[in-house]
């Protein structure tokens, strides 16, 4: 895999800043739905919207967009389309190489650092030198109202993947830093996680929100089995991050 190059980083700082400008508090994601289906849609691939809008309380479902690869695997990609509520206009500006808010708010880089290297990654794979050049398929999922309990991550049909693995780029770690799985806590007796895994917790235990997930854990795919090894190996790079 070749690095970036320095136009491709610009144009992932674009990308970044569009999607910021776009407010989307949990429940009103609709406008970076319609943004993200479209930049996909303009690269020739395919947009699935789910129908959970109604029972999380959105006016937007959860996406799915996939990327053929050279061969039969492929391997998940997920963020959430949403921030916590606004205080105040995003007017995103750069300082000293980094992202900030001009004004007193947030400036949703949760999650939308990681929602706009999702649609970056697909512009290299889809077009120019990298455009099938890579040897897995990719599923990129884009879910709604995480703020909130996870609320679309959890009503996500997970039957829809065909990717045994995946990675949510969601945590505050430092760079680098990967969690292989989590742990949540079901009344009183904690499981490993199936299904569609997010960094959140649990909020009805105040355990959940006492033990963060650890990068130790045991890792873990979507039918709740235990593979015998990590799919990828190394260390992840990350964007710097912002709330």
């Amino acid at each position: 895999m070749r690095r970036a190059t320095d136009a491709e980083r610009e144009r992932l700082h674009e990308t970044f800043a569009s999607l910021c400008r776009i407010e989307s508090p949990s429940g009103r994601e609709r406008g970076v739905a319609d943004w993200v289906t479209n930049e996909l849609r303009g690269l020739g691939l395919e947009v699935e919207e789910d129908a959970v809008g109604p029972e999380v309380g959105s006016d937007a479902g959860n996406l799915l967009a996939r990327i053929p690869g050279a061969g039969e695997d492929s391997i998940l990609l997920c963020a959430h389309m949403d921030t916590v509520p606004l205080t105040a206009p995003v007017e995103p500006v750069r300082v000293d190489g980094g992202w900030t808010n001009a004004g007193e708010g947030i400036l949703g880089a949760d999650n939308k650092t990681a929602a706009a290297v999702m649609i970056e990654l697909a512009r290299r794979l889809t077009s120019g030198p990298g455009a099938g050049a890579s040897p897995v398929g990719v599923e990129l999922v884009f879910t709604v109202c995480e703020e909130i309990s996870l609320l679309g991550a959890r009503a996500f049909d997970v039957s829809l993947l065909r990717s045994r693995y995946g990675y949510v780029f969601d945590h505050a770690t430092p760079i680098g830093e990967i969690v292989l799985a989590a742990r949540r806590f079901t009344g009183s007796s904690p499981s490993s996680t199936a299904g569609l895994l997010t960094p959140g917790s649990d909020p009805r235990t105040d355990a959940a929100r006492s033990r963060p997930p650890r990068a130790r854990s045991r890792p873990c795919a979507w039918d709740g089995s235990t593979p015998t090894r990590p799919p990828m190996s190394g260390r992840s790079g990350a964007a710097r991050r912002s709330t």
